[in-house]
């Protein structure tokens, strides 16, 4: 189970490292811009906000301020708000812990082909997380994954085809 864990830290990572150059030059100044835009309904700006509660980039570190930014998003749609949302729901960050709840967030994100929360849906029908345990259906959601360029979905797809699912 430790390469499954290892796997929802990476998925972490990735979204702090696909959003760090963006972040790295975002000034506190640049917060209130998005958190204006954001408060008049710009689903990016929300995500955007999100991001920043998460990572502490211009304002102070809140992870349920965060929460609540990725959620008004996520709500509209944005896949990686949604993804977010999944992220924090399954480590229990700002949020109670709620596998189930992780997963719908996943699916959501999923079904519009965003590679990591493709991963994550993966993962759960591998280890049997709020779904039957189905390699099968890993393995497909690891590819679904893997060509939507997340590498992490590629050595899984390959180490289940590897074993014959």
């Amino acid at each position: 189970m430790q390469p499954l864990k290892n796997i929802v830290i990476n998925g972490l990572m990735v979204i702090g490292l696909s959003f760090g150059l963006m972040m790295s030059s975002v000034a506190s100044n640049d917060f209130y811009w998005y958190k204006t835009q954001a408060e008049q309904g710009n689903v990016s700006s929300q995500t955007m906000i999100g991001i920043m509660y998460l990572n502490g980039e211009g304002v102070s570190k809140d992870l349920q301020q965060s929460f609540i930014w990725f959620e008004k998003a996520a709500k509209q749609g944005d896949s990686v708000a949604q993804t977010n949302i999944g992220m924090m729901y399954d480590l229990g960050q700002g949020v109670r812990q709620d596998k189930k709840k992780a997963k719908e967030w996943f699916q959501k994100s999923a079904d519009q082909n965003e590679p990591l929360a493709q991963l994550m849906i993966g993962v759960y029908y591998q280890s049997g997380t709020t779904v039957r345990q189905d390699r099968k259906k890993a393995k497909e959601w690891f590819g679904k994954s893997c060509d939507g360029g997340l590498q992490d979905g590629c050595d899984l797809y390959r180490k289940l085809n590897e074993r014959g699912y």
